[in-house]
């Protein structure tokens, strides 16, 4: 309740004392490191998901977590990748774990395996308006605008409430501005 109500600091308060009661509850631990991460504790949240996966290394919520975090920030790519293949080789029908794949192979400009995880993401979650925008950025960068214009609509279509609305809507506006600007 208190995550929806994005009370951050009553959550993080109500999880640090369901650990002291469970200390060894993994489940506790992943919600308190996510809720860390939403409230803007990048650094904490890290911590956490570390601390987690030194005790269970193969823990492919917190790979995956950590992994994508990473990779949305740019940073410890490799590591990421690593995170996130070992995350996908657990669960490789899950289409978070498979948007995760994809987007760290974006991030490190390894457009083909972007693409390639992207697209199988969009098949597994062809409803998750963050899966579509990510092939989005993946096509757009290939050049393939309007593919990439098709994907941001319909993104903004799945989720028109979406924090990232005017991120869309700009990106296609630079798409169309681009395509209207080329010499014919």
């Amino acid at each position: 309740a208190y995550v929806q109500a994005e009370n951050y600091k009553a959550a993080i308060a109500a999880m640090n004392e369901a650990i002291a009661a469970k200390p060894d509850d993994v489940e506790l631990k992943f919600q308190l490191g996510s809720i860390l991460e939403r409230a803007g504790e990048h650094k904490k949240a890290e911590e956490t998901f570390l601390a987690l996966l030194e005790k269970l290394p193969n823990h492919a919520p917190s790979l995956n977590y950590l992994g994508y975090m990473w990779a949305d920030k740019g940073v410890n790519l490799d590591r990421a990748e690593e995170m996130l293949t070992r995350a996908v080789g657990q669960e490789p029908e899950n289409g978070a774990y498979v948007d995760s794949l994809g987007w760290v192979y974006f991030k490190q400009g390894k457009l083909d395996l972007a693409e390639k995880y992207l697209t199988d993401a969009t098949r597994l979650l062809p409803r998750d308006a963050t899966v579509v925008a990510h092939l989005a950025d993946v096509v757009a960068l290939r050049g393939q605008t309007d593919r990439a214009v098709e994907l941001y609509r319909l993104a903004i279509e799945l989720d028109p409430e979406s924090k990232d609305l005017q991120q869309l809507r700009s990106k296609i506006a630079d798409l169309e501005r681009n395509v209207a600007e080329k010499p014919r």
